[in-house]
Protein backbone atom coordinates (compact mmCIF):
# COMPACT_ATOMS: atom_id res chain seq x y z
CA UNK A 1 0.00 0.00 0.00
CA UNK A 2 1.51 3.42 -0.97
CA UNK A 3 1.88 6.49 1.26
CA UNK A 4 -0.36 7.80 -0.79
CA UNK A 5 -3.42 5.72 -0.70
CA UNK A 6 -3.26 5.42 3.14
CA UNK A 7 -6.25 6.44 5.21
CA UNK A 8 -5.95 9.79 7.16
CA UNK A 9 -6.05 8.81 10.91
CA UNK A 10 -6.68 10.69 14.16
CA UNK A 11 -3.80 9.60 17.05
CA UNK A 12 -5.44 11.83 19.50
CA UNK A 13 -2.37 13.52 20.48
CA UNK A 14 -2.66 16.59 18.37
CA UNK A 15 -5.45 18.61 16.55
CA UNK A 16 -4.55 17.01 13.11
CA UNK A 17 -4.58 13.59 11.03
CA UNK A 18 -1.59 11.66 9.81
CA UNK A 19 -1.70 8.88 7.42
CA UNK A 20 -1.73 5.55 8.63
CA UNK A 21 1.42 3.19 9.41
CA UNK A 22 3.34 5.59 11.65
CA UNK A 23 5.71 4.33 13.83
CA UNK A 24 6.09 6.83 16.77
CA UNK A 25 8.63 6.74 20.29
CA UNK A 26 7.11 7.76 23.18
CA UNK A 27 9.34 8.60 26.28
CA UNK A 28 6.86 9.02 29.60
CA UNK A 29 8.42 10.06 32.88
CA UNK A 30 5.41 8.79 34.62
CA UNK A 31 2.09 6.79 34.77
CA UNK A 32 -0.49 9.93 34.76
CA UNK A 33 1.69 10.81 31.47
CA UNK A 34 1.87 7.39 29.69
CA UNK A 35 -1.81 6.88 30.68
CA UNK A 36 -3.34 10.18 29.03
CA UNK A 37 -1.27 9.97 26.03
CA UNK A 38 -2.12 6.06 25.43
CA UNK A 39 -5.37 6.14 26.44
CA UNK A 40 -6.55 9.16 23.59
CA UNK A 41 -4.18 6.89 20.92
CA UNK A 42 -6.23 3.50 21.96
CA UNK A 43 -9.63 5.65 22.01
CA UNK A 44 -9.67 7.03 18.69
CA UNK A 45 -8.50 3.52 17.39
CA UNK A 46 -11.59 2.09 18.74
CA UNK A 47 -13.86 4.98 17.68
CA UNK A 48 -12.07 4.70 14.11
CA UNK A 49 -13.20 1.00 13.63
CA UNK A 50 -9.45 -0.36 14.19
CA UNK A 51 -8.37 -3.28 15.95
CA UNK A 52 -6.06 -2.05 18.95
CA UNK A 53 -3.09 -3.74 19.79
CA UNK A 54 -1.83 -3.72 23.64
CA UNK A 55 1.13 -4.82 24.57
CA UNK A 56 1.62 -3.99 28.43
CA UNK A 57 4.82 -4.96 30.52
CA UNK A 58 4.80 -2.42 33.31
CA UNK A 59 0.88 -2.97 34.13
CA UNK A 60 -1.68 -5.35 33.97
CA UNK A 61 -4.47 -5.57 31.81
CA UNK A 62 -6.75 -5.22 34.54
CA UNK A 63 -4.77 -2.08 35.56
CA UNK A 64 -4.48 -0.78 31.94
CA UNK A 65 -8.50 -0.92 31.55
CA UNK A 66 -9.10 0.76 35.01
CA UNK A 67 -6.37 3.63 33.64
CA UNK A 68 -8.46 3.99 30.45
CA UNK A 69 -11.76 4.56 32.58
CA UNK A 70 -10.37 6.39 34.40
CA UNK A 71 -9.24 8.76 31.83
CA UNK A 72 -13.01 8.80 30.09
CA UNK A 73 -12.39 6.20 27.10
CA UNK A 74 -14.66 3.43 26.37
CA UNK A 75 -13.77 0.48 27.15
CA UNK A 76 -17.09 -1.78 26.12
CA UNK A 77 -15.66 -4.04 23.64
CA UNK A 78 -12.19 -4.52 24.41
CA UNK A 79 -12.38 -7.94 24.11
CA UNK A 80 -12.77 -7.85 20.33
CA UNK A 81 -9.01 -6.18 20.61
CA UNK A 82 -5.61 -7.76 22.38
CA UNK A 83 -4.61 -6.53 25.47
CA UNK A 84 -1.37 -8.57 26.54
CA UNK A 85 1.59 -8.78 28.35
CA UNK A 86 4.72 -7.58 26.09
CA UNK A 87 7.01 -10.65 26.94
CA UNK A 88 3.73 -12.84 25.67
CA UNK A 89 4.56 -11.30 22.20
CA UNK A 90 8.19 -9.95 22.12
CA UNK A 91 9.37 -13.46 23.85
CA UNK A 92 7.30 -16.12 23.59
CA UNK A 93 10.55 -17.97 24.05
CA UNK A 94 12.42 -15.96 26.30
CA UNK A 95 14.46 -14.99 23.13
CA UNK A 96 13.56 -12.29 21.17
CA UNK A 97 13.70 -12.50 17.58
CA UNK A 98 13.13 -9.51 15.25
CA UNK A 99 12.11 -11.93 12.19
CA UNK A 100 9.98 -13.63 14.28
CA UNK A 101 8.33 -10.30 16.06
CA UNK A 102 7.91 -8.68 12.51
CA UNK A 103 6.00 -11.59 11.30
CA UNK A 104 3.76 -11.15 14.58
CA UNK A 105 3.10 -7.29 13.47
CA UNK A 106 1.94 -8.36 10.05
CA UNK A 107 -0.25 -10.77 11.01
CA UNK A 108 -1.76 -8.72 13.40
CA UNK A 109 -2.52 -6.10 10.57
CA UNK A 110 -4.15 -8.75 8.75
CA UNK A 111 -6.25 -10.44 11.26
CA UNK A 112 -7.35 -6.75 11.76
CA UNK A 113 -8.46 -6.54 8.19
CA UNK A 114 -9.80 -10.35 7.74
CA UNK A 115 -12.32 -9.68 11.22
CA UNK A 116 -13.67 -6.56 9.11
CA UNK A 117 -11.96 -3.52 10.92
CA UNK A 118 -10.87 -0.59 8.94
CA UNK A 119 -7.16 -0.68 9.54
CA UNK A 120 -4.97 -1.29 12.87
CA UNK A 121 -2.86 0.48 15.30
CA UNK A 122 -0.93 -1.04 18.40
CA UNK A 123 0.99 -0.01 21.45
CA UNK A 124 3.99 -1.59 22.47
CA UNK A 125 5.55 -1.22 26.24
CA UNK A 126 9.01 -1.90 25.42
CA UNK A 127 10.04 -2.86 29.34
CA UNK A 128 10.11 -6.15 28.76
CA UNK A 129 13.41 -6.01 26.95
CA UNK A 130 14.74 -4.89 30.81
CA UNK A 131 13.45 -8.07 32.24
CA UNK A 132 15.48 -10.95 33.21
CA UNK A 133 13.22 -13.55 31.96
CA UNK A 134 14.31 -11.87 28.28
CA UNK A 135 17.01 -12.92 26.14
CA UNK A 136 17.73 -9.92 24.05
CA UNK A 137 20.48 -7.57 22.89
CA UNK A 138 20.71 -3.94 22.18
CA UNK A 139 21.38 -4.51 18.51
CA UNK A 140 18.21 -6.70 18.05
CA UNK A 141 16.20 -4.43 19.87
CA UNK A 142 17.24 -1.91 17.05
CA UNK A 143 17.26 -3.87 14.11
CA UNK A 144 13.47 -4.68 14.86
CA UNK A 145 12.73 -1.03 15.48
CA UNK A 146 14.57 0.28 12.08
CA UNK A 147 13.12 -2.81 10.34
CA UNK A 148 9.55 -1.98 11.67
CA UNK A 149 9.93 1.56 9.24
CA UNK A 150 9.53 -0.71 6.28
CA UNK A 151 6.77 -3.07 6.99
CA UNK A 152 4.42 -3.10 3.94
CA UNK A 153 1.52 -2.97 6.34
CA UNK A 154 0.24 0.44 7.96
CA UNK A 155 -0.18 -0.82 10.93
CA UNK A 156 -0.14 2.78 13.41
CA UNK A 157 2.42 1.78 16.18
CA UNK A 158 3.53 3.64 19.57
CA UNK A 159 6.40 2.13 20.90
CA UNK A 160 6.73 3.17 24.70
CA UNK A 161 9.34 3.81 26.97
CA UNK A 162 9.39 4.59 30.53
CA UNK A 163 12.46 7.21 31.29
CA UNK A 164 12.59 5.63 35.13
CA UNK A 165 13.60 2.78 33.64
CA UNK A 166 15.72 2.74 30.78
CA UNK A 167 19.03 4.58 30.62
CA UNK A 168 19.55 7.83 28.75
CA UNK A 169 22.25 6.01 26.31
CA UNK A 170 19.01 3.33 25.57
CA UNK A 171 16.57 6.36 25.22
CA UNK A 172 18.74 8.31 22.91
CA UNK A 173 19.21 5.22 20.69
CA UNK A 174 15.74 4.47 20.66
CA UNK A 175 14.63 7.87 19.49
CA UNK A 176 17.28 7.40 16.66
CA UNK A 177 15.37 4.91 15.25
CA UNK A 178 11.59 6.34 15.51
CA UNK A 179 10.55 9.19 12.60
CA UNK A 180 7.83 10.13 15.01
CA UNK A 181 8.32 11.07 18.57
CA UNK A 182 5.35 12.51 21.47
CA UNK A 183 7.27 15.50 23.01
CA UNK A 184 5.46 16.90 25.74
CA UNK A 185 1.88 15.45 24.48
CA UNK A 186 3.00 16.69 21.26
CA UNK A 187 3.78 14.43 18.30
CA UNK A 188 6.83 16.53 15.36
CA UNK A 189 9.12 14.54 13.21
CA UNK A 190 12.06 13.30 15.04
CA UNK A 191 14.99 15.80 14.43
CA UNK A 192 16.66 12.75 16.04
CA UNK A 193 15.58 9.83 13.84
CA UNK A 194 18.89 8.44 11.70
CA UNK A 195 18.25 6.10 8.42
CA UNK A 196 18.21 2.22 9.52
CA UNK A 197 21.26 1.28 7.44
CA UNK A 198 23.13 4.34 8.36
CA UNK A 199 22.08 3.77 12.71
CA UNK A 200 22.66 0.15 12.33
CA UNK A 201 26.25 0.41 11.11
CA UNK A 202 27.32 3.02 13.75
CA UNK A 203 25.46 0.59 15.92
CA UNK A 204 27.65 -2.36 15.20
CA UNK A 205 30.44 -1.03 14.91
CA UNK A 206 30.57 0.90 18.71
CA UNK A 207 29.36 -2.68 20.08
CA UNK A 208 32.38 -4.23 17.97
CA UNK A 209 34.77 -2.00 19.44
Amino acid sequence: MSQQSRREVDLGIIDQTFPEGLHICHVFNDDKERNETLGKFIEKGFEAGEKVAVLMESITVDELLGALDDNGVNTDGAEKHFFIRAMDVYCPDAKFVPDDMLKRFQMHYEAAMKEGFVGARAVGDMSWALSTEAETELIDLAEYECRLNEVSCPCTTICSFDARLFDGGTIMDMLSVHPYTIVRGQLVQNPLYVEPNEFLAELRARVAA
